[in-house]
């Protein structure tokens, strides 16, 4: 929304002071609004990456919503996601624009690697988190019965 009106704020602004000045306003809109995006996006990464540590680990969905051990982990472990975070985005790129050079043959093989990244990226957090002493997750590992032989 905020991007949005900026978008219609710049609009509004270059018909009020004429089309001479679209550039420079066009241009700082523009970059305020990639910010407020940017800023966003990292936002959002950073309270959902408990959440799917905590369904994954536990195996259960409703666990996902479990708003204290999300305000935990992130009051224990934000720095950590904060600049492994952008670490990963970087670098992932940079994997991924490699795989584009062999002819777009080697993205998917990028596109792997940055899976593989990032769900050890969440292990190491996950053991900061309990370094730190945040509570374990529980969960339970259901074999199912075993078959008589």
């Amino acid at each position: 929304m905020v991007f949005i009106g900026l978008f219609f704020g710049g609009a509004a602004l270059v018909s009020a002071v004429g089309e001479d000045a679209a550039g420079p306003v066009i241009a700082v809109f523009g970059t305020l609004g990639f910010i407020f995006y940017f800023a966003f996006l990292i936002g959002i990464n950073m309270i959902l990456q408990p959440m799917f540590l905590a369904a994954g680990i536990t195996q259960e969905f409703n666990a996902a919503f479990n708003l204290t051990y999300v305000r935990t982990f992130l009051q224990t472990a934000w720095k950590e996601m904060l600049l492994g975070g952008i670490f990963l985005m970087f670098s992932g790129m940079l994997c991924a624009f490699g795989g584009m050079l062999v002819c777009f043959v080697g993205v998917y093989f990028s596109a792997v690697l940055i899976a593989y990244a990032q769900a050890y990226m969440y292990y190491q957090l996950y053991c900061v988190y309990l370094s730190r002493g945040g509570a374990p997750l529980d969960f339970e590992i259901d074999i199912g019965e075993r078959p008589e032989v």
